[in-house]
Formats: structure tokens, sequence, C-alpha cells
């Protein structure tokens, strides 16, 4: 406990998965769900159990950055520990289902009872509690293997609140175990929450904590043998006695483990005769323990992957290439379009052709990682669009300049004006449909790379394409476009979805919008002379160059949401990619 404290990160937050030599955190995904949720928990039972307060003072610094930095509405997710503002993950581990016992526990029962809340909302959906779902309720991994976590929860809520809902949470969950888990031979988990599907296996936590929670729920005092109050839960569901407090004193004290971590090395070399030498013969009179060997100091803090990457690099990745997807699938990633414009990329060294392929995918996403950093400390360049027409509009709206085709910026020949038509699809990730010539295509975001809308729109005679953010709550940075090194030989610019909600409304009554391509010169002129309005303040107002993903991006950042995009020609976009790594040890 005391050496993973000390390896919390700047945020009071620690990761997942720890090498047990070196110290160094080999998972640095950090939530409330599986390969992380007993800590959280020992910290505040050791409290409960011990009678120490340091303990209590550890859980509750951790419990405000958990609920401020991994919250996501009535979700808690997974966030990079060093970078909470980076996404690890988007679906939601149902091992964190334990959490709203766990704040009913410390006292947090309103919190508690809206993050069950929306648990409770995925159940009644799905019969049961997929093994992962995404924010919105639905699936992610669909297997189920009737998990505790959630009736431990229940349980929880009911004995604080003493409502006859969880009592009624309770009666659903064993209907629902009853009519879809039972076989002959027991209770079987669930391949496929989708089909009901079962596998063939039954877990030993289904008797020893699921059935356990379940009996608890509906029990009376007068039902249970012993005084519940007079014990704490294990993470296993195990009965503890508060008692040993008392019997101890000052034991956190005597255990403390007598080494200490510098800034970047762990010295472990050990005492002959150790603090916890002396707790352990003391608490179990047993015979001495002798110390494990010294071992050798190690630096880990600083410690990065160097696998050199020799089949794809990031920069040049393009996820509309096949060649480039089968490489990605042997290097055991996987690529996942979203409806909403995001790429998830996720890795898994199992799915990998061989060993050395899944090291490789670890270093590729790391790689993955440091260019969307890289991206994302570029500031986005900036253009203006002039609306012409309707004249009683006329303004100046901000945008995100694209880094292909010609640059409005630096080109007069590129500051084009025309008429705004929207395009056919409207993503324009197909060919399309409709004939553009001397139009302007207004196109949404999302789907396809941002150079894939530009040349479909180009080949359909457009002169020009704006695309717009179709999300109502799309940040309010603009994003500079970058694309695969495929050059469209027609000016593009990117616009929030609250800059073209007047020009949509006005081409759906039928009014033609004329907009004209410019530079801050351009409204400056105007400024001078009295006449439109602008809308937005300079052009270094717009924050963070983040290229676009459009579903096809084919950069990412392991663990994070955000958009990214590759140097050099062959700039490619990532807006809001994650990168997903279920497991990266090779």
């Amino acid at each position: 406990m005391d050496a993973i404290w000390q390896r919390r990160s700047p945020h009071l937050l620690v990761g997942t998965t720890i090498d047990i030599h070196t110290g160094e955190w080999k998972e640095q995904d950090s939530g409330v769900g599986a390969g992380i949720d007993s800590y959280y928990e020992y910290c505040f039972k050791a409290y409960t159990q011990l009678g120490d307060g340091e303990y209590l003072d550890r859980f509750k610094r951790h419990y405000a950055s958990v609920m401020s930095l991994t919250r996501r509405g009535n979700t808690l997710i997974d966030v990079h520990m060093y970078n909470p503002a980076n996404v690890a993950q988007s679906f939601v581990d149902s091992l964190g289902a334990f959490w709203p016992g766990l704040q009913v526990s410390m006292g947090d029962v309103s919190a508690a009872a809206d993050l069950f809340s929306h648990m409770e909302g995925v159940v009644k959906r799905h019969k049961f509690m997929p093994e992962a779902y995404n924010t919105d309720g639905e699936g992610y991994w669909w297997h189920h293997f009737l998990r505790p976590e959630y009736t431990e929860s229940a349980y929880f809520l009911h004995q604080a609140t003493r409502d006859d809902h969880y009592l009624e949470i309770g009666k659903a969950v064993l209907k629902n175990i009853q009519q879809y888990a039972r076989v002959d031979c027991g209770f079987a988990a669930f391949s496929d929450l989708r089909t009901l599907a079962h596998d063939d296996r039954m877990d030993s936590f289904v008797l020893a904590e699921t059935f356990k929670y379940l009996y608890l729920l509906f029990a009376s005092k007068s039902d249970l043998p012993i005084d519940l109050d007079k014990y704490v839960f294990s993470t296993e569901a195990h009965l503890l006695p508060i008692s040993v407090a008392k019997n101890v004193t000052g034991l956190r004290g005597v255990i403390n483990p007598d080494f200490e971590v510098e800034d970047t090395c762990a010295n472990v070399k050990r005492k002959e005769k150790t603090n916890a030498y002396f707790a352990a013969r003391k608490l179990a009179e047993s015979p001495a323990i002798e110390p494990a060997a010294p071992q050798q100091q190690q630096c880990y803090m600083r410690k990065t992957t160097t696998r050199k990457l020799t089949r794809l690099l990031p920069a040049n990745m393009d996820i509309q290439n096949e060649e480039h997807r089968v490489i990605l699938g042997e290097l055991g990633i996987t690529i996942s379009p979203q409806d909403n414009g995001q790429v998830h990329f996720f890795h898994n060294t199992k799915n990998a052709a061989t060993p050395d392929d899944a090291e490789e995918g670890v270093a590729f996403m790391q790689a993955l990682i440091d260019l969307n950093n890289k991206i994302q400390s570029q500031a986005a360049d900036i253009v203006y669009l002039k609306v012409l027409e309707p004249a009683d509009t006329t303004q100046f709206l901000p945008a995100g300049a694209a880094r292909f085709g010609p640059s409005v910026l630096e080109n007069e020949t590129a500051r084009i004006s025309g008429e705004l038509t929207c395009a056919l699809p409207a993503n324009a990730c197909d060919p399309l449909e409709s004939d553009l010539t001397g139009h302007i295509a207004l196109v949404e975001r999302g789907a396809c790379m941002f150079v894939q809308k530009v040349l479909n729109a180009e080949a359909a005679g457009a002169i020009g394409v704006v695309v717009y953010d179709t999300a109502d709550s799309a940040s309010s940075q603009h994003l500079s476009m970058t694309g695969n090194g495929t050059e469209p030989s027609i000016p593009s610019a990117f616009l929030l979805r609250n800059q073209v909600v007047a020009l949509l409304e006005a081409m759906d009554g039928g009014i033609p919008v004329k907009v004209k391509f410019g530079t801050e010169a351009m409204v400056q002129e105007a400024n001078a002379s009295g006449g439109d309005k602008s809308e937005a303040a300079a052009p270094g107002a717009a924050d963070a160059a983040d290229p676009e993903q459009d579903a096809a991006n084919s950069s990412g950042a392991a663990g994070q949401s955000s958009e990214r995009g590759a140097s050099g020609g062959a700039d490619e976009s990532m807006a809001d990619n994650e990168i997903m790594t279920e497991d990266t040890a090779p």
C-alpha cells in the first residue's frame, strides 16, 4: 500500500499495472475498474479495520481526484494517470460497479445513488451488465460472468437509505439469474448478452460474493449469526473483524516499509531485520521470516519503450489503406470508426501474429501518443469566412485552416467566393450525387478523413469546401485539418457547429448563402472602413491544432481522446481519436 501511494502521480492517481521489481508503471490507465479497484477499496478499509487515519487521508485525496478527473456525466472512465485530460478508454469497466458501495461506506450517499442509477439503466437495458459498456449504456464487451459488484452496491445503498427501491433491484437480479443463467449444474456465465448465449463456466465469486450480497440484501438481523457492524468486507466479500484495530496500536508505524522512493530510482535494499519482519512475528507469533534478498537498484521513473518501428510509422499511416490495416492487425491493433467522427484504436497483444509483433504493437501505440502530443502542441491556423449573402447577416467567421491543398493564408487565388451548397451524402465520404460546379460544398464532419471529403467535393465540381462539426457539445477550439499526402486543388476550412446554425437555417428556408475565404487582413480592412461585423477575436484565440480524425483518420493516441495528425507532407488527422490498450504487456 505504501509503495503504491509513493508512486502516485501529481494528480493523485495511480495506474493499473506495476512492475514489482522496478516499481515502473507498466499500464498508466487510471480509473476505478479492473486492476485498480482493490487498491482504492483497501485505502479506505485499512482505515476502517486498523483505525489508522493516514489511510483515510490517502483515500480522501484519491477520492477527490477520481471524482473530478475521471467522471464523465454519471459514469467514471479511465484516464491517463499523468495527463488526466486524455481519456485512456471510452468504455466503462463493469468491475467499477463496486464504487457506489464504497462511496456509501465513506458517507457520499448522494453521489453513490447518482452513479448507481446510471448502472441500473444499463442493467435494465441488457438484463445484466456487460463486461464493458460505452458511456451511453450500449455494450462494448458483451460477455457477463454474474459478477457481484452491482449487487454489492445495491446492498450498501439499501443499508444506508432503507429505500425499498434497492430491494426491487435485487429481485430483478434474482429473477434474471433464475430465468436466464440457471442450468442443470449451476448458473452459467454468458458469452454474449445480445443473444443470452451461455458460456461453459461458473466462477467461484458467484457463490462467494454475488449470492452472498443477494442474501444479505434481503436478510434481517435475526437471519444473521453475527453482527456485521463489527466486521468490514474485503474486496472478495470476506468478513474481517474491526476489533484488530483495538489490539494493535500504531500498527502502521510498525509495518511501514523501510525504503523510500527517490525522484528517479527506488531504493529496495533492506536491513538484516526489517520492521516488517518484527511485525510478522508480533501478529502471527510465527517463526521469523527471513527478509528477501537485496535486489539490484534500478531506475524506473523515466523508462520508455525503445523498440524501433520497422513495419509502419504513425505519421505514414492511412487507415483507408488496406495494406496498413493488415499490418495493424498483425501488430494486435484494431480500428473502430465511430458515428460521431471518432476513430478508436485498440491494442491487445493476444491478437498479434507473433510475440515480436505484439512488442512492436506496444511501441507503435506509444509512438501514436508522442505524435498526438506533438500535434496538440501546435496552434491552429485561422482563416476567415466572410458571409456575403444574405446581405443583412454580413459577418466574419473564424475557421480552422486546412494543411493540405491551396493555402488561404499564403495564396491569394485560394481566397475564393461562392454559394454554399450542402453535400449529398452530407459527410462527403462517398462520391457525391449532386453537381457542385462553381459552388462551395458544405460538409458534415465524421466517417472519413478531411482530405477525402475535399477530394470527393472537388470531383463533383466544387471550388471550395467548408467542413462543420455536427456535435452539440463540440469544444470551442478550431481544428487545423490535415490530410495524408494526397493534395486537392481547392481550398477548405473547418467551422464549429454554432457558427453554421444560422447559415443552415437560411439555406433550409431557400435563402442563398454566399461566402468568401479570406485572412485576418480582410477583417481588419472591413473594420477600418466601419463596415462588417466580426464574430471572433484575433486568430490566435483558437487553440490546439488537432487534426481531424473524422472516423477515418489514421493516427491515434494510446489512452487518449484527441485529434492528431502526421507531420511533414503527409499529415494524417486523428481528431478525437482514442487508442484503447486492452493488454500492452508483450
